[in-house]
């Protein structure tokens, strides 16, 4: 799971979107976003992988609205 980080944080950029414009979208905080994007919990505990499960799937939904297409990481 270590580069699902850099993935999350390289697809979020290549919208063009920033942290507080994609919480916007996704109902996540922006803080939650960078937390994603670091690949840690605040605690620094790493993210379950049910909750990125859930994460992908939201932004899968959100490029389909963009883009009308879908993403991979």
């Amino acid at each position: 799971m270590s580069s699902e980080y850099t993935k999350a944080q390289a697809w979020r950029e290549s919208l063009g979107l920033s942290r507080p414009q994609l919480a916007k979208l996704t109902g996540y905080s922006w803080r939650s976003i960078l937390w994603f994007e670091r690949g840690r919990t605040p605690s620094g505990g790493e993210i379950a992988q049910e909750v990125w499960t859930r994460y992908r799937r939201i932004c899968h939904s959100v490029t389909m609205e963009l883009k009308g297409s879908t993403f991979s990481w």
